[in-house]
């Protein structure tokens, strides 16, 4: 009977060692599932950290790219407000210049204005003069009367030459006080 409980036991234990075998075979298969969704989700995230790594030194180049363009950028305007600068120091200046020379030559024109009228005073008084004296010299002669002519002459002569350069002084004074006119 013994042999009969060992031999109910043994098969028993058989049928328990064929279960625990199924249950291990089935865990194992399990397992290598499992092991071969584990590998590809790790293959899976190991080419999303390549790209993201790639993506990331790309954004980074980039980055540094235009970093280097606001500098190049922050340069060129530093450099254009220092033009700008020097151009409306540039301007000032020659604002000043020309004011200056505007003066000049409308003081210039008023004194060659006042040297004319006193000019054509002159001729007036020496035009006066010379007729009485002519008259009173109809007899006399002939080379007095070419004397007043000359005198008369040479008057006229410089207040046509006066004329001139007032006329001139005027067109300088007029293309200096406007600087785009051509003159």
């Amino acid at each position: 009977m013994e042999v009969l409980g060992l031999r109910g036991e043994g098969e028993t234990l058989l049928a328990k060692f064929e279960d625990t075998h199924r249950d291990l075979e089935s865990s194992r298969l399990a397992s290598e599932r499992r092991a071969s969704q584990d590998a590809s989700q790790l293959a899976r995230l190991q080419q999303s950290q390549s790209e993201l790594e790639r993506d990331g030194r790309a954004k980074k180049r980039r980055a540094q790219e235009a970093e280097g363009e606001v500098l190049q950028l922050r340069g060129e305007r530093d450099a254009l407000a220092c033009e700008l600068t020097a151009t409306q120091s540039e301007r000032e200046e020659l604002t000043e210049e020309a004011e200056g020379e505007r003066r000049r030559l409308s003081d210039e024109v008023r004194r060659l204005n006042e040297d004319l009228a006193t000019v054509r005073a002159r001729s007036a008084a020496a035009a006066a003069a010379a007729v009485p004296s002519a008259a009173a010299e109809v007899g006399g002669a002939a080379a007095d009367k070419e004397a007043l002519r000359a005198q008369v002459s040479c008057l006229q002569d410089e207040v046509a030459s006066l004329q001139l350069v007032i006329e001139q002084a005027v067109r300088s004074a007029a293309c200096s006080a406007t600087p785009t006119a051509t003159c």
